[in-house]
């Protein structure tokens, strides 16, 4: 360990109390306060100087400080409180999005449902007795949302096909079974018979089941006082947990 120079040394006895107070505080010393106090920046490697102002989020890019101090358990808290938050929001805004994904494709089916009502020769109101002239009267986009709702194929908005196409074409392609030639027309009305996946995936998503990470990072499993190898912790949360800790001092013997 290198020596303490004489001036930082005579300026932590000058400001003793006044850093005592702040770490007594915050369980750590801010690095604003030591830049006013006038206390050299951190040296690593080859004397390089850093700057050791890291927040919460990187604590061992922090100087030294106590892990377990209200104030430091609290900042985790709250930080791990708005990490969660924040994938809550973006998990509704997935959710809404899925709705009205999920209304726009009822309001096609319905269109075409329309369509067969109307047809005298149609007997069965269902989606897969939609004929292709059917299809040729949606929309381009109509045709994109409903394969994209239909055809399991489609695991991309790019795999869709880019034409709308004829429909001279599309029913070439439906009667010589060939499809050399596809366009929305014909990709429509051969998924008709499909299930709308978008339904599926809006019962089975999740509601607003964020983990909770409780005093740890979001990207790490908690435990209950019991250590798995296959889990992870921090270091911060091992010195929180008062059974560990209890472990820890009877195998070494520490009263």
């Amino acid at each position: 360990m290198l020596p303490i120079p004489t001036e930082v040394y005579q300026s932590v006895i000058d400001n003793f109390t006044h850093l005592y107070r702040i770490m007594m505080e915050q369980g750590k010393i801010p690095e604003d306060v030591f830049d006013d106090l006038g206390f050299p920046h951190v040296k690593v490697v080859y004397g390089h100087e850093v700057l050791r102002a890291a927040g919460i989020s990187l604590e061992s890019y922090q100087r030294s400080k106590c892990l377990t101090h209200e104030f430091q358990i609290d900042l985790r808290k709250k930080r791990i409180e708005r990490i969660e938050n924040a994938q809550r929001h973006k998990a509704d805004q997935m959710r809404q999005k899925r709705n009205e994904e999920v209304h726009s494709i009822g309001l096609i089916e319905e269109k075409l449902l329309n369509m067969i009502a109307e047809n005298s020769e149609v007997i069965e109101r269902s989606l897969d007795q939609c004929t292709v002239e059917m299809f040729d009267k949606l929309t381009t986009p109509e045709l994109s949302d409903f394969i994209w709702a239909h055809d399991p194929n489609v695991l991309m908005k790019k795999d869709i096909p880019s034409n709308k196409g004829k429909l001279e074409d599309a029913k070439y392609a439906v009667e010589h079974n060939s499809t050399a030639d596809k366009n929305r027309i014909f990709t429509a009305y051969m998924c008709r018979d499909k299930p709308n996946k978008l339904v599926s995936l809006q019962l089975t998503a999740p509601r607003n089941k964020i983990p909770s990470t409780h005093d740890v990072g979001p990207t790490v499993l908690s435990f209950s006082s019991v250590l798995d190898h296959d889990q992870g912790c921090m270091p911060s949360t091992l010195l929180e947990d008062v059974q560990w800790i209890g472990r820890v001092c009877n195998l070494f013997h520490v009263e």
